[in-house]
């Protein structure tokens, strides 16, 4: 079968669904196309390599992708964001029309219109999938935002919801508020999770980077986060806690990343003077997995704001599969999971009291005890979590079964 994909965002930006999805349909024997824009996440500047191009095709892993240019702006004002929403709509939209009617089926990643109209056009199935409440999850945090301005966006996202076949989310919490909030049946929601790109679930971490670790951070217990540094991630509560921890030897701290609150961190951290706390830049996901593999204890943040209650980060499922145990700074669905799962340890969110007292715990835990909790986090994922247990999930739901 023949797959047209759109979303904003896709690899190499730190954004993984799409590229994930489209890998595992390409394995399972199905062909795929993406549109999308220049790589621009999460700084809203586009990547080197792609500046002063309007019209790029590659292919990334079997994928076709169509990459375009188009206004980019992420600026806290609604107006430009709307409007760089609604630039990318256009232009892709535009571009799938060249391409023609050839395509089976077609999903939608967070922005539906292109998708919207082409299946309305060509007369195709389209499925979208929702890991954002666009615009709820706004309101408070982008100037502009009115009332009026709200109920007019939220009427555009019930017409994208009530057109696709299907929604795809990835929590209950997220299924009831979409359901609730823009009128939707519940049972058009499929709740299917993220997955742990296949560069990272299979990384093999050598001898000699152990070594490394062992003689330069020898008997301490690393604590590590990798990723998207923002506000949603709430880790200047990490930095309080590496505060409270300072004296402590026998712990070390590492933030991996790139987004638009790391240099606050960073200043945050000379100004508390913590020597304890180590920045690496943004990396590949094969040398971020690696990373994470000599870890001790893989740490997740998110804030309090009671929109992420309903929210499970696809990091998640990166820490399942590196096989690690989690130390979480959450409530709601992420809280729920990791209890229910029994990988890791949860403290409230941005409570940096409890996040230093529940380390000073870890801390004097066995390490083997500490290690079984790791293997059971990565036989979740192989067992329950993986891409290609997801992906059957997603085929069953295009109605595109593969034939054994």
């Amino acid at each position: 079968m023949k797959l047209l994909f759109f979303s904003m965002w896709y690899f190499p930006e730190p954004v993984g669904k799409p590229h994930s999805l489209a890998k595992e349909m390409i394995r399972r024997g199905h062909h795929v196309t993406v549109i999308t824009g220049m790589p621009n996440y999460p700084k809203g500047k586009i990547y080197s390599e792609y500046k002063f191009k309007y019209l790029i095709i590659e292919n990334i892993d079997g994928v076709r992708v169509i990459r375009i240019k188009f206004f980019i702006n992420r600026s806290q004002n609604a107006i430009k964001r709307i409007i760089t929403m609604a630039s990318y709509s256009f232009f892709s939209f535009v571009i799938s029309i060249i391409i023609g009617n050839d395509y089976d089926a077609v999903w939608s990643y967070q922005i539906g219109f292109p998708a919207l109209f082409y299946s309305l056009i060509y007369n195709k199935p389209h499925f979208h999938e929702v890991q954002d409440l666009w615009p709820i999850w706004a309101e408070n945090s982008l100037s502009g935002m009115n009332n009026k301005l709200k109920k007019l966006l939220i009427l555009f996202q019930r017409i994208v919801y009530m057109q696709s076949k299907k929604i795809f989310t990835i929590s209950e919490g997220f299924a009831k508020s979409i359901s609730s909030i823009f009128k939707i049946r519940i049972d058009k929601i499929l709740v299917l999770s993220n997955w742990a790109d296949s560069r990272v679930s299979n990384i093999k971490v050598d001898e000699e980077i152990q070594k490394s670790k062992n003689n330069v951070i020898e008997k301490k217990l690393i604590i590590t986060y990798g990723g998207n540094i923002g506000k949603a991630q709430a880790l200047n509560s990490l930095l309080l806690a590496a505060n409270l921890l300072k004296d402590n030897q026998k712990v070390i701290f590492i933030i991996a990343g790139d987004g638009l609150e790391k240099q606050k961190l960073i200043k945050t951290a000379k100004e508390l003077n913590l020597n304890n706390v180590v920045f690496y830049s943004s990396m590949i996901p094969e040398e971020m997995a690696k990373l994470l593999k000599v870890s001790d204890i893989l740490y997740l943040g998110l804030s309090k704001d009671k929109k992420y209650r309903i929210t499970i980060p696809s990091k998640i499922y990166t820490y399942y599969a590196i096989g690690k145990p989690i130390l979480a700074s959450v409530e709601g669905d992420t809280a729920e999971l990791i209890k229910r799962d029994g990988v890791g340890f949860v403290v409230p969110a941005e409570d940096y009291i409890q996040i230093a007292s529940k380390i000073n715990e870890i801390i004097n835990i066995d390490r083997n005890i500490l290690e079984n909790i790791g293997y059971k986090a990565n036989i979740l994922y192989n067992t329950k979590y993986s891409g290609n247990i997801i992906a059957k999930k997603y085929e069953r739901a295009f109605n595109i079964e593969k034939q054994k």
